[in-house]
């Protein structure tokens, strides 16, 4: 039996990292194959490839429609290069193509929730730090203001009791006089109450900010220790995500029969089930692998990467297949 072997590996991710969202790496083993240009399948290019979908796992959770339709739109980026129809899906008949759910993909998918939550976590640091950005500047504002109408206050209240003195020290002021006096000094009495309400107010607003900030540091430091878990409990590994798989019946030493099959093992999201998909049709073509990282064929591939052919997935096929 001849295999090829797509791998996942989670990249050592940094807490910085984590914040801006998740990074997944696939590293992908060559198994039984050959070289760059070679290896794949016993019978390379052996065109028309039918396939059809066979089980699908729901714990994937994708329906059967969603996956198949995934399938095909791997299928069509070979199709599109050599514009032919070279892997038809067929009902029943052909390469079956399946979706085997186990360890691999549960722990996948326990890491992208614990990631997922880390990753509301900083959303959630970042909106409190923009939210005490905001009440800092707008306090030091009041701050400002206030520390202007005291110095306004003082000015007045000194003002006053100049005027005070004054009628002290000469005749005695008339009736209306002294209300006028009496009620400029209670007014000015009221404002001093304001402030120091309002200077109340100023230390409460302080200690809000401190209690705010406090629990910022301490949403931080939760943060930064669940990246640490993170690692520790999702090591970096190299689990399957794919597999192509093949039997050759031979007789008098030729080739008499070749069974052929793809298993999807494990991938983050739908762009990485068509690159797994396609990458395990580029073995059953015959293709090995390319060096370029974006490459569907690469050996060590981005999850998240294009789902569309690299320029070297198009020069190994056109090498391998020159017919096509």
């Amino acid at each position: 039996m001849r295999s090829s072997s797509l791998h996942p590996t989670p990249r050592p991710a940094s807490a910085g990292a984590l914040l801006g969202g998740m990074t997944l790496i696939l590293a992908l083993s060559a198994g039984a194959l050959g070289a760059q240009d070679g290896g794949g399948a016993t019978i390379p290019c052996a065109v028309p490839l039918t396939w059809y979908l066979d089980s699908v796992d729901p714990r994937f959770g994708f329906t059967r429609e969603e996956v198949a339709t995934a399938v095909e739109e791997a299928a069509e980026l070979w199709e599109d290069a050599v514009g032919s129809a070279i892997l038809p899906r067929d009902p029943s008949e052909g390469l079956p193509v399946r979706l085997h759910y186990d360890g691999r993909q549960e722990t996948l998918q326990r890491r992208l929730e614990r990631e997922g939550e880390l990753q509301d976590a900083a959303r959630v640091i970042d909106e409190g730090r923009a939210d005490l950005e905001a009440r800092n500047l707008a306090l030091e504002r009041d701050h400002a203001a206030h520390t202007r109408r005291v110095e306004a206050l003082l000015g007045r209240i000194r003002r006053h009791q100049d005027e005070v003195a004054r009628a002290q020290r000469g005749d005695p002021l008339a009736e209306e006089e002294r209300a006028a006096l009496r009620q400029r000094g209670e007014a000015l009495m009221e404002e001093q109450r304001t402030l120091r309400t309002a200077a109340e107010e100023l230390v409460l607003r302080e200690e809000e900010l401190v209690a705010r900030t406090r629990s910022l540091n301490q949403a931080i430091e939760e943060r930064n220790q669940g990246v640490l878990e993170l690692r520790r409990d999702f090591p970096p590994t190299t689990p399957e995500a794919g597999r192509y798989d093949e039997q050759v019946e031979r007789r008098n030493g030729r080739v008499r029969r070749v069974a052929r099959s793809i298993t999807l093992f494990r991938f983050a999201d739908r762009d990485a089930l068509v690159r797994v998909a396609a990458h395990e049709f580029g073995h059953a073509l015959g293709l090995g692998h390319a060096e370029h990282p974006d490459a569907v064929m690469s050996a060590l591939t981005g999850a998240g990467g294009p789902t569309w052919l690299h320029p070297q997935d198009r020069t190994l096929l056109a090498r391998r297949c020159p017919g096509l």
